[in-house]
């Protein structure tokens, strides 16, 4: 920079001697000189100065910005840079998420009315299904149908075979809770004949429909006498009796062979 300085100041100085000319060399020598040169050395100076301040400026500048210093701002430059990227990226994301969420939502709720529709189908179907399949005169009371003979008697072959005809069976029951449904509908001065018996095996009781143990029974506290022709069940006043199969008696029968 100093070398700059006077390398400037030189060459004012040679433009200052080529066109110092005065008129009376004598006498305006030095002092035409002087006062055509002193603006010129005052500009220099004050360039000069100018350029050292510049100088100190960036030898300050270049004092405090080391390698270290340049590499931690140039990293935390990169890590805003990458936190910009990852937020943005992150957002992103999350409007992605909200809008499968959203996708979710509305198929869920479009399956599930095509399902219940299925089912309402379904259901339909079952239902011409039973009605085609459904002796006539049958009564659905609980979740099963039944026949109830309300005007004839006859032995339990009889009111068995009567059953058969009607593609029914003499009636057994799954639950007690079936068992008191049907019972209501029933004339507590009548008995009537059930599908349990024991005619193949005395004491061990099987259904006409199933060829299986009854689910249910409520035997009279009086029973058993042990009678051998005592072998078909009856119905009577809400409780289960053996008696004769050549009796005569009302009937129940069942449609289906589930019990």
């Amino acid at each position: 920079m100093q070398k700059l300085g006077s390398l400037f100041f030189c060459s004012f100085l040679l433009l200052g001697r080529s066109s110092c000319q005065p008129n009376d060399p004598p006498n305006q020598s030095g002092q035409l000189c002087l006062t055509t040169l002193h603006p010129v050395i005052d500009l220099i100076s004050e360039t000069n100065s100018k350029l050292l301040s510049l100088q100190s400026k960036l030898d300050v500048q270049g004092t405090y910005l080391t390698k270290e210093d340049f590499e931690t701002r140039l990293n935390v430059t990169e890590e805003h840079i990458a936190a910009t990227s990852t937020h943005a990226k992150l957002t992103e994301l999350q409007e992605s998420l909200n809008k499968t969420q959203d996708d979710f939502q509305v198929r869920l709720i479009r399956a599930e009315k095509q399902m219940q529709s299925f089912q309402d189908m379904v259901l339909a179907v079952l239902s011409r299904i039973e009605s085609k399949f459904i002796p006539p005169n049958f009564e659905k009371i609980g979740d099963r149908y039944f026949y109830i003979e309300k005007s004839l008697t006859a032995t339990w072959i009889t009111a068995a075979a009567s059953c058969r005809s009607m593609n029914g069976f003499l009636a057994s029951f799954g639950s007690e809770e079936e068992f008191n449904a049907v019972r209501k509908q029933l004339s507590h001065s009548n008995s009537y004949w059930l599908g349990i018996n024991d005619r193949k095996k005395e004491r061990e009781f099987i259904s006409a429909a199933s060829g299986k143990p009854p689910k249910f029974v409520k035997w009279n506290l009086t029973e058993f006498n042990d009678q051998n022709d005592d072998d078909c069940v009856s119905l009577y006043r809400g409780e289960m009796f053996e008696n004769s199969c050549s009796a005569q008696f009302r009937w129940i029968c069942q449609a289906d062979t589930e019990v």
